[in-house]
């Protein structure tokens, strides 16, 4: 038998208030909505932080906006673009990206323009900052069938009954 197993349980470095966690809206790029618990942190300080136009090009926003939207100058050209935020977990040895789409409809575009070389660039456009910052909960758990990889790899035996001549012994 050939087992394994990678797990992950990252602590944040710095934990969103769980006071803070409420319900509120997600958008799928169908444009459907769900409700599901959010966390939040209202002006979170020194998030790595950039925004991107629909092409991929970097511009700058304000450092700061009012807190009160009728005094909030316009910080996005348009919803076509998409942010991204760095949110370290304890230790710094890794960090999550977020990278969102300004409207759920913008993701596969998104998803077109992410290659190495693009990622590469963006990462390079963090700034520090304060930022409003809200992510769903989640849990992640995936399982993958590895015999046909690894018999393809050459590891044909092991998948092949001892009953049978040159089966697994």
């Amino acid at each position: 038998a050939i087992t394994n197993a990678v797990y992950f349980k990252g602590q944040w470095e710095r934990p969103f208030p769980e006071r803070s966690t409420e319900d509120g809206d997600f958008t799928r790029v169908d444009g459907t909505k769900r409700t599901v618990k959010m966390m939040q942190d209202g002006w979170r300080s020194s998030v790595p932080y950039a925004a991107f136009s629909a092409n991929g090009e970097y511009f700058a926003t304000p450092h700061e906006v009012p807190r009160n939207e009728a005094d909030r100058p316009q910080t996005y050209q348009d919803d076509g673009g998409f942010t991204m935020i760095e949110l370290a977990y304890k230790g710094d040895a890794l960090s999550m990206l977020v990278i969102a789409p300004r409207v759920a409809s913008g993701l596969p575009a998104l998803e077109s323009q992410l290659t190495v070389a693009s990622l590469s660039a963006w990462l390079q456009r963090l700034e520090s900052r304060a930022v409003d910052t809200a992510i769903p909960r989640f849990k992640t758990q995936s399982e993958h069938e590895m015999s046909r990889t690894l018999e393809a790899m050459g590891m044909k035996r092991a998948f092949v009954s001892p009953e049978h001549p040159g089966g697994a012994q």
